[in-house]
């Protein structure tokens, strides 16, 4: 292997440090704060401190306009305080911040705990892991020594090679190549903007796979609907001149010139154009073979793109990762699952942080991956775990959980260090004793066998034995032809694919196993069965029938045809991935017995019921994942149903018993979604799940929760939801259809790329808790009193009201229009909520001044009816001759209340003149009887 390129930290400790300071500057100089203050320097280390922590416990979802308002928090605490008091602040800023992060970060297996408490549980853990380093003597690769003997971290630049396997890459690479066309990527938001206009990016490239292949399915069914006579389109798209093109496409249109017109609605798009052209240019000449492998190239990449960022924003937000850091020292092997953006059982907090310490002490090494252009922020954790070999050699294997983002090229770089550390080691290792195997690929490492397998074979002669037993637990077998044991060494196979001679350990079992060519198998049959099997191709399936081999479970894969000696040997569930049942019926082999408990899956026929039981089987199940054709009569008393359209259309649901119901459209060939007019529910169905589908069916007053995915609706289609609870919507077209959302509802979740309407008005307002996505079109929009989102939100421009409530309930920054009146903004107890607490969650200038105005509204109103309310009785006294000193007090109190409000009304008038007016007279007549009682000295 080449050698590897690492060096120190020592770049990105620079660029820290001059960010902190370049930030803590600017701070200081916001707050008036220079160096001719005599306490400079204290200011200045305090503030340091706080930037740093700002961005060291930053969270995902945090934006750079959130940083902003963090500092300027900073500003205000030095200016409205004193410096022993903003000293202080440091502290409670640090315990806070990381309080915030945990409560942010994703993943399970760790409660919310105080920042002292984290603290004093790493500290532990830190001692205990080096003093069992120091006990055990722990060595590391050579990389990670300095020439004094002390530990380093390594930084490793990912090639763009390695970039380009992550999706946020070929995001860059996209924008990159078509800026200048505006096209660019919002990370905050991830989303990409396109001439103003914002897409998800999975639907960015997805949306362009399906495009050309829609294309490219025409064309398979008309070979002629691609004319390579039409020289004048293909000349531009030769060239790449879009110009050109989109003029001759515009021309074409108006006079319905349909020459080569499906190429040109695939092409339609600038981006798919160019990337097309691209790819034709480096084919050369026209021909039918290399346009149509061309678009079959760019659409695989687009759709390989697509994939991918739904693989890696499964866990968390997209991020770009080109660099990682590997460390052995102590703090960063502590701090895995804490202080980060993830959090799990290895978190302080955590059911299994005992292991930390494992971790640290038996030589594990983490390796943490970032953004150059933010290298104090680590987004990315694998743990590479060190394996031993029966002379004490090491040999290191990466752990297939991945913590924070899940980038592949992050992934594979790591991969590719952790091979180099193994370089020129051979042989058999074991998982160290004490570490925790948090789903390694592996518990038994196989490295550079070929000099240590004779012809093939593997011996375990010499393999540790665990009460008698030798545990494979994911055990790799390439190179290995044969595996052999001595006698009476129990053998247990956990998570493999086998694919070599097993056949002389007579004491093996088999737990989720995969079975290959090449498999062969021993015929002792243990009394508990093997576990579950799978098996993988025709010859490993005539071991299993051949050898008689009893399991829990047998599953055959799609090329393994299924044979009637397969279920007699067997006493278990098997599960029929695609075989043509009816041909195995009609073969003239079975007979007339019980056979219990087939599992069936997916058929190319749909048998009666009849045909099963003549031929004796009986209790027919499906498996949900694999059911798309055929539904078992059994099927119907599930609690939850997941189907295909196709399913459904040709059965009646309504005989059918389930409280939830997914179903499953899917586009045909001509773009159509699938149609469930007519199709009668189950009546117990209560959660009504839809995806793909072009017509509703009826959704009756007991449905209470409704989900629909990637719908379009015709035109005139009523899509009634108003007796629903639940509602969520995504990437549905109800622009043509007539809408009834209910009045008040539980739950209403309408996200992105929904269109209602043109004059459609969303209210919302009167629901208890929803969101509303900003790309969602329709006239105006009301917000319901609380969200649901879990990232930070952006309301749509056409938001008319928002509540106090909803704002303060969103978990992150809220971005509100300006245009948008803010209602409600009384907390439960009546009392106000205070501007500044909604203004750090997203109002504008504007809006707290027109908040500031509509409470001082209610002040003046409120201090006018306890006006009028003192007037009867204070007019009743003026006239008394005598009064008490409690009385004289409390004209006092009136005489107050009287001026401030004279100080309102000059400022603010009532909106009626007649009540304006009335107040004004029984005001001057109180006021002016005050005057002649001060006068005349009572």
């Amino acid at each position: 292997m080449a050698e590897i390129n690492f060096r120190t930290d020592e770049i990105e400790r620079q660029e820290i440090a001059a960010r902190n300071r370049k930030r803590t500057l600017y701070i200081l100089k916001s707050a008036d704060i220079n160096e001719s203050n005599p306490d400079y320097q204290r200011y200045f280390n305090a503030t340091i401190v706080n930037v740093h922590n700002a961005y060291r416990y930053s969270y995902n979802g945090e934006t750079e306009a959130d940083l902003e308002n963090v500092f300027e928090g900073f500003i205000a605490t030095i200016k409205e305080n004193t410096l022993e008091q903003y000293e202080q602040t440091t502290k409670a800023f640090l315990s806070a911040r990381a309080e915030q992060q945990l409560n942010k970060a994703t993943g399970e297996y760790a409660h919310q705990t105080t920042y002292d408490d984290m603290r004093k549980t790493l500290n532990k853990t830190v001692q205990s892991g080096v003093a069992m380093r120091a006990e055990n003597k722990t060595i590391f690769p050579k990389e990670f020594y300095l020439k004094n003997g002390g530990l380093k971290r390594l930084v490793y630049d990912i090639d763009l090679d390695m970039q380009s396997e992550s999706a946020m890459r070929n995001i860059d690479m996209i924008v990159a190549k078509y800026k200048d066309k505006g096209v660019d990527f919002d990370a905050s938001k991830n989303r990409f903007m396109v001439k103003g206009q914002e897409v998800g990016p999975q639907k960015f490239f997805a949306s362009k796979h399906e495009r050309l292949e829609k294309f490219l399915s025409k064309t398979d069914q008309n070979s002629s609907s691609l004319d390579l006579l039409d020289q004048e389109l293909l000349s531009h798209l030769e060239k790449g001149d879009w110009q050109a093109f989109s003029e001759l496409r515009k021309q074409r249109g108006i006079i319905k010139n349909r020459k080569n017109e499906d190429l040109r609605t695939a092409l339609s798009d600038e981006i798919v154009f160019h990337e097309v052209s691209a790819a034709l240019k480096e084919k050369g000449a026209i021909s039918q073979e290399n346009i149509l492998g061309s678009i079959f190239e760019v659409s695989e990449n687009f759709k390989k793109t697509a994939e991918l960022i739904s693989k890696e924003s499964e866990k968390d937000v997209l991020g770009r990762i080109d660099r990682v850091m590997f460390s052995v020292t102590p703090y960063d092997l502590a701090t895995q699952s804490t202080f980060r953006d993830w959090k799990s059982c290895m978190h302080t907090t955590g059911c299994y942080h005992q292991y930390v310490d494992d971790s640290i002490g038996l030589g594990s090494i983490v390796a943490y991956g970032y953004d150059s252009q933010n290298p104090s922020k680590m987004v990315s954790r694998l743990l590479i775990q060190p394996h031993e070999d029966e002379q004490g050699n090491i040999a290191y294997k990466v752990n297939d959980r991945i913590y924070g983002r899940d980038n592949l090229g992050f992934r594979k770089a790591v991969e590719k260090v952790t091979n180099y550390f193994n370089e020129g080691k051979e042989g058999l290792f074991k998982l160290k004793e004490g570490l925790y195997d948090d789903n390694s690929s592996t518990k038994l490492l196989l490295w550079d066998m070929k000099k240590h397998l004779k012809d093939g074979v593997l011996d375990l002669t010499t393999y540790p034995l665990n009460n008698g037993e030798a545990l494979l637990d994911r055990i790799e077998f390439k190179d290995i032809r044969k595996i052999t044991a001595p006698e009476g060494m129990d053998v247990r196979f956990y998570n493999c694919e086998i694919a070599c001679d097993v056949s002389e350990l007579s004491n093996a079992t088999y737990k989720g196993c995969f079975f290959a060519e090449g498999a062969k198998l021993h015929s002792f049959q243990k009394e508990d069965g093997y576990g579950d099997i799978v098996i993988m191709d025709d010859k490993a399936a005539q071991e299993i029938v051949k050898n008689h081999i009893k399991a829990d479970n047998i599953m055959l894969m799609d090329n393994v045809s299924l044979t009637p000696e397969l279920l007699e040997c067997s006493s278990c569930d098997v599960v029929v991935a695609k075989p043509n049942l009816l041909e195995v019926f009609k073969s003239g082999n079975w007979e007339e017995k019980d056979y219990h408990d087939v599992v069936l899956a997916i058929v190319d026929d749909e048998p009666s019921q009849e045909e099963y039981l003549n031929l004796g089987i009986q209790n027919v199940k499906t498996r949900k994942e694999y059911t798309e054709q055929y539904i078992a009569p059994e099927a119907r008393h599930e609690k939850y149903l997941n189907l295909s359209a196709e399913q459904v259309t040709h059965n009646d649901l309504a005989r059918f018993e389930c409280e939830s119901l997914k179903i499953e459209g899917r586009i045909d060939n001509n773009g159509k979604s699938s149609d469930l007019f007519g199709v009668n529910l189950p009546k117990p169905v209560k959660n009504l799940s839809l995806s793909c589908i072009q017509t509703m069916p009826e959704i009756t007053p007991q449905i209470e929760k409704v989900s629909l995915r990637d719908c379009s609706f015709k035109k005139g289609d009523v899509v009634d939801l108003s007796h629903c609870k639940e509602i969520d919507l995504q990437s549905v077209d109800l622009s043509t259809a007539k809408v009834i959302l209910p009045h008040k509802a539980e739950r209403i979740y309408i996200g992105e790329d929904v269109h209602f309407p043109p004059d459609y008005q969303l209210d919302l307002s009167n629901c208890k808790s929803g969101f509303v996505d900003e790309s969602v079109s329709c006239t105006t929009v009301k917000m319901p009193k609380e969200s649901t989102a879990d990232s930070k939100v952006i309301l749509p421009p056409q938001t008319k009201e928002v509540p106090a409530s909803f704002i303060l309930s969103c978990y992150f920054h809220v971005e509100v229009p300006d245009s948008a009146k803010i209602v409600d903004s009384k907390d439960e107890k009546g009392k106000h909520i205070p501007l500044k607490i909604l203004k750090n969650r997203g109002l504008s200038k504007k809006q707290l001044l027109r908040l500031k105005k509509e409470r001082l509204k209610e002040t003046v109103y409120s201090a006018a009816n306890r006006f009028k309310k003192l007037l009867p009785s204070y007019l009743k006294s003026k006239f008394s001759k005598k009064k008490t000193p409690g009385e004289i007090a409390k004209n006092k109190r009136d005489y107050r209340i009287v001026q401030s409000l004279r100080g309102i009304i000059g400022t603010k008038r009532s909106h009626n003149k007649a009540d304006d007016t009335q107040l004004h007279i029984e005001e001057n007549v109180i006021f002016n009887s005050h005057l002649k009682d001060r006068d005349d000295g009572r």
